[in-house]
């Protein structure tokens, strides 16, 4: 992704959820009603950097997701305790 500081935190996330290289790290739930976060730690250290703050941090991300009226809910599936599932009526693929 080209550095487009004009772009707000909602575009850079449909931007960072719509390259399929980021799927390991980031994508959208079946229905795309909604994302997870199936590894946190690739996403905080691959993905993050391209689309958000190089400095950022994953609880400023989660912050972020709070400010913009997202709701949170963490998941706990199977083998991958830090998977982050995240749903909102108005964030839709």
């Amino acid at each position: 992704m080209e550095d487009d500081d004009s772009k707000i935190f909602p575009q850079r996330l449909m931007d960072c959820l719509s390259v399929p290289m980021n799927q390991d790290a980031i994508c959208w739930l079946p229905h795309g009603k909604g994302f997870i976060i199936h590894n946190r730690s690739l996403f905080a250290e691959k993905v993050m950097p391209k689309y958000f703050s190089r400095k950022a941090k994953y609880s400023s991300f989660t912050r972020k997701l709070n400010r913009w009226y997202v709701f949170l809910l963490w998941q706990y599936i199977g083998r991958l305790p830090a998977d982050l599932s995240v749903g909102s009526g108005v964030f839709q693929r």
